[in-house]
């Protein structure tokens, strides 16, 4: 008979484990589990092996990668899609297994773009992986939901209910399903046992399914059987390979094919294969500080750039002719040029560009990438860090991953950007005349979105998206923003550019104006034409926006003036005068204009005394600042020479005007020093702003040990009218971040490995922000677990005191916290005292004294000397500081002893011995009569003392009355555990026996 072979990855989670093709035991640690017999009969069929110990661990989980490892090997599917997945790449041994998956809608990640392939999956997940494999119809609760029905997750819930009235897997005998817990080996064999056996699956059958073991402790390998790839000719074997932890994928024979199939092309050998097809698994392309050429080449696999030598110098890699290539990938920085060639899909792992007419399908930008010319992108680029395209760039669509360094500065044609999933994104800047529809959604959050002169774009942000910012400085109409989720804020240069649903629009308010670049003609004839070619300026915005503005006809755009004019007439006036660049009140100044051949003949002083009036004014409007002196908020202020200098030259050229005969030459000579001390002034002068103190952050450890819950920081010498913010996630606080009213305790980071928290803060006084304060704290890594021996422990009699007599093996690391016994039915009672026929549950508490990994699945060792009784770990109660152990059994008897029998028959000589009403006939003879009684009496007294003990009651005599019996007699009682150890009471006891009157015989 042959049967589907399942290989359950689950059971080889350890490298260092090894198999054996002998004939396994049966395992330690099933018997009595509720799997046995599906898990005996797998063995038996040697479809499932344990470990070396003996042992199964049916209860251990699985990871969610090896789940769906295991249905592809029941079921068939031929059919590959692309994995998008941001934490699954084409290496991972199970890439294969999720892309199969993914083409059948039988998975689809997470909201965050991961698949999370090691973590653990859960019952909820395994249900509705099962149930989109089967296709079963959605269901409901059919008759009685489960218990825990209100936990289990919405997405999930038809599944659950489907799987289980199809009978593929079962909730617990409590009612409850447990959808969020994780699914076990033993569950995950169970379940696929029941679709094995059920025929809802294709099968694929095979003879032999082998375990090798290897000698190098370090690596198993386990052969399976291909799924989805099976014929009855040819049965490909797969291996899954782990080599120090790694996991490798490959057929049986793929491994010698992939190492005959793997081609090095370097520049010595790469005329061989001009106009040739090379149907190799792999090429390497292998570059040095030299360019290299591929003529008319076609590739069907796999090929890579890499280079073994540093440069600064980026070589090329020309496509020339009919050159054609798959699958792409560049591991060292290159320079690609094409002509008209085609790529399939190109990986770009180091710094790229790319050049030409070069025509790419798909596009994964894991390094900086630059388009150039007319490179084209007619299906998809994944974007995972910043890519940069020129005017004559074509892309169909970009999808930009969250959470990575991917940023787009695009120019030309892009038809859509799409950004989902959880996670930020930095910014999207589409430069001059690229027009792009983006969308926003899943959770996704853009930093910014800037948009360039004569760009159009379409943003629509979908439910929980965030853009923090859209800044437009585009002239052209017909923009839009549809927004159903949050923007926080929109600046735009005209408001009548953009239409924008559920935000508000600001428009951008100019702050300065710098002049970066002057006109490159100042030199002119008269009659000439001004030209202000040339001319670059840095404007700035609120919220530290800035623009530069290099097109001289773009100046008008941005609302900035000149004076004089592009293309004005030039005159004798316009000799040794500056151009005045300006916008309302800021203004700047270029270098003078100077006209050849003028000769002046003529006095001007109008144009004088305005300059004169102009620096009255502003000299009126700024403060000298003196050593410490405090100058107020919104003034402007110089040093007292820079005053006194300019002040001087404002003088003298008021006195200059009250001279008689004046000549234009004087009156020019001074305008121009005039003129250039006030353009000096200015750029001396400083706008006085409040300066708010950053705050003084205080934290009492710096370098904590892992799981620490006493770090504290607080912020010291508050000032008054002050707001303090801060964050914990390492970004830059702003008044709607966190506000700080008392010292904060942190909760330490969950990961095991050495991580850190960075606090930044700020201080906001009326409504200005101080600098950022910040400071890092370091939690060490968790110590790895050490076995715990625990020893003295005494198990408890019956009648004596609670003691707390246990004790740690390794007081070093772990110290005994609190020590109490329980009744095990009752664990929220602390007893002091044992009784009989009672399970007590000792809780001992053992306390770190630096914080362990303490995990569910990672537990150290417990051993108790000399006792044999259950041993568990509370895990709940368990964390990195503490672990609390369980040790429960029944409480023992006293060793018997005379002095113990004189008790407990003491006891029973206290009591009243309760005889119920005799209703039967008393017998006639006096030896019956006594035997009768006696029974009456011990069946009475018997059930007084513990069950340790035994009673004899030796007769004296009696006496019959109408209603009652008198017995005269002594008791004996006697030790059940040394029946030599006995008591007999030293007086007689007098006991009444009442009856019916009609049972005595007269």
């Amino acid at each position: 008979m042959k049967y589907s072979k399942i290989l359950i990855l689950m059971l080889l989670l350890l490298n260092h484990v090894t198999m054996a093709f002998a004939f396994s035991p049966i395992p330690s640690d099933i018997t009595g589990h509720w799997a046995e017999n599906t898990i005996l009969q797998w063995q038996s069929e040697e479809r499932i092996k344990g470990y070396e110990d003996n042992t199964f661990r049916p209860d251990n989980a699985i990871t969610r990668a090896e789940f769906i490892h295991l249905l592809h090997s029941i079921i068939t599917i031929k059919q590959n899609a692309i994995v998008n997945f941001s934490d699954v790449n084409t290496s991972d041994w199970f890439y294969e297994d999720i892309s199969k998956a993914v083409s059948n809608h039988i998975i689809s990640g997470f909201e965050d773009n991961t698949f999370r392939p090691n973590e653990m999956i859960t019952r909820a997940q395994s249900a509705l992986i099962i149930s989109n494999a089967l296709q079963l119809p959605t269901n409901t609760t059919n008759g009685t939901a489960l218990k825990d029905d209100s936990d289990i997750p919405i997405w999930s819930k038809n599944a659950v209910y489907a799987m289980l009235n199809a009978g593929y897997i079962s909730g617990y005998e409590d009612g409850t399903f447990r959808a969020n817990q994780n699914m076990t080996r033993a569950e995950a064999i169970s379940m696929l046992d029941r679709i094995d056996k059920s025929n809802t699956l294709h099968k694929n059958e095979a003879s032999e399914n082998d375990i090798i073991e290897n000698s190098n402790e370090n690596s198993i390998k386990i052969n399976m059987l291909e799924p989805g790839n099976i014929d009855n000719n040819q049965k490909t074997l797969k291996k899954i390979v782990w080599e120090n932890g790694d996991r490798n994928l490959y057929t049986s024979n793929e491994q010698n094919k992939n190492t005959e199939k793997t081609l090095i092309i370097t520049k010595d050998n790469i005329t061989e294969f001009y106009g040739k097809t090379l149907q190799y698994t792999t090429v390497k392309i292998k570059l040095e500080d030299i360019s290299m050429e591929l003529l008319n080449i076609k590739f069907t696999g796999n090929v890579e750039i890499i280079s073994d030598i540093q440069t600064d110098k980026i070589p090329t890699l020309y496509l020339k002719g009919n050159t054609k290539i798959k699958h792409l990938t560049t591991s060292t920085p290159v320079i690609i040029n094409s002509e008209n060639n085609i790529i399939k899909t190109f990986i770009t792992k180091a710094e790229t560009t790319i050049s030409g007419n070069t025509q790419i399908t798909n596009l994964k930008c894991y390094n900086k990438t630059t388009l150039i010319d007319n490179t084209t992108i007619t299906d998809t680029a994944q974007i995972f860090s910043n890519i940069t395209t020129d005017s004559n760039t074509q892309i169909n669509t970009i999808k930009m991953i969250p959470n990575t360094d991917a940023s787009i500065s695009a120019n030309g044609i892009i038809n859509k950007i799409n950004v989902n999933g959880k996670g930020n994104i930095s910014y999207i800047h589409l430069g001059e005349n690229t027009n792009a529809d983006i969308n926003i959604s899943d959770f996704a959050i853009v930093e910014n979105i800037t948009l360039y002169e004569n760009t159009q774009c379409h943003i629509t942000i979908k439910n929980n998206a965030e853009l923090n910012q859209l800044l437009s400085f585009s002239h052209c109409l017909g923009s839009t923003v549809k927004n159903n989720g949050t923007v926080h804020s929109i600046i735009v240069l005209n408001p009548e550019t953009i239409s924008v649903e559920n935000a508000t629009v600001e428009t951008a308010i100019l702050q300065n104006i710098t002049l970066i670049s002057y006109p490159k003609k100042l030199q002119y004839k008269e009659g000439d034409t001004l030209s202000l070619s040339g001319i670059s300026l840095l404007l700035e915005y609120q919220n530290n926006i800035t623009q530069v503005v290099n097109k001289l006809e773009d100046i008008a755009f941005y609302h900035i003036q000149t004076s004089p004019t592009h293309n004005t007439i030039l005159t004798a006036k316009h000799h040794n005068t500056p151009i005045k660049i300006y916008s309302n009140d800021l203004y700047v100044y270029t270098n003078f204009i100077t006209i050849e051949g003028i000769e002046i003949s003529t006095v001007d002083t109008e144009h004088f005394q305005k300059l004169i009036q102009q620096c009255k004014t502003i000299l009126n409007d700024t403060l000298i600042k003196y050593a410490e002196e405090k100058i107020p908020v919104g003034k402007y202020y110089v040093t007292e020479n820079d005053f006194i200098s300019f002040k001087d030259i404002l003088f003298l050229s008021e006195k200059l005007l009250q001279k008689e005969n004046l000549t234009q030459q004087q009156i020019q000579n001074q305008y121009n020093i005039l003129q250039s001390a006030l353009h000096d002034f200015e750029e001396k002068r400083i706008l006085s702003e409040k300066v708010i103190t950053p705050p003084e952050l205080s934290i009492n450890n710096t370098l904590p040990q892992y799981g620490d819950e006493n770090v504290i920081f607080s912020i010291e010498n508050i000032q008054e009218n002050t707001m303090y913010y801060y964050t914990l996630d390492g970004n830059e606080p702003t008044s709607e971040s966190i506000l700080y009213t008392e010292p904060v305790t942190l909760l330490p980071p969950q990961s095991t490995s050495e991580s850190s928290i960075t606090i930044k803060a700020i201080a906001v006084q009326y409504n200005i922000c101080s600098a950022i304060s910040e400071k890092t704290i370091t939690y060490s890594a968790a110590l790895p677990i050490e076995d715990i021996m625990l020893y003295r422990l005494k198990i408890p009699m019956i009648g004596e005191q609670t003691t707390s007599t246990v004790q740690s093996s390794n007081e070093t690391q772990y110290i005994i916290h609190s020590f109490c016994w329980k009744n095990a039915m009752n664990t929220d009672e602390i007893v002091n005292s044992f009784e009989p026929d009672t399970i007590y549950t000792a809780e001992i508490m053992l306390k770190a004294n630096k914080p362990y990994a303490f995990q569910n699945d990672i537990l150290p060792k417990l051993d108790i000397i000399d006792t044999d009784i259950d041993i568990s770990i509370d895990k709940e109660r368990s964390n990195a500081n503490y672990l609390c152990v369980l040790v429960t059994f029944e409480a023992t008897p006293p060793i018997p002893t005379e002095e113990l029998a004189e008790k407990e028959l003491n006891y029973l000589l206290e009591q009243n011995i309760n005889i119920s009403v005799l209703d039967t006939d008393i017998p006639d003879f006096e030896q019956e009569i006594k035997e009768f009684c006696c029974e009456a009496i011990l069946n009475s007294a018997q059930k007084i003392i513990s069950k340790y003990w035994t009673l004899e009651f030796d007769v004296l005599g009696y006496f019959c009355g109408s209603s009652s019996i008198g017995i005269t007699g002594k008791f004996t009682i006697i030790s059940t555990i040394d029946p030599s150890i006995a008591f007999t009471s030293p007086n007689y006891v007098d006991i009444s026996i009442p009856i019916l009157s009609n049972t005595l015989d007269n």
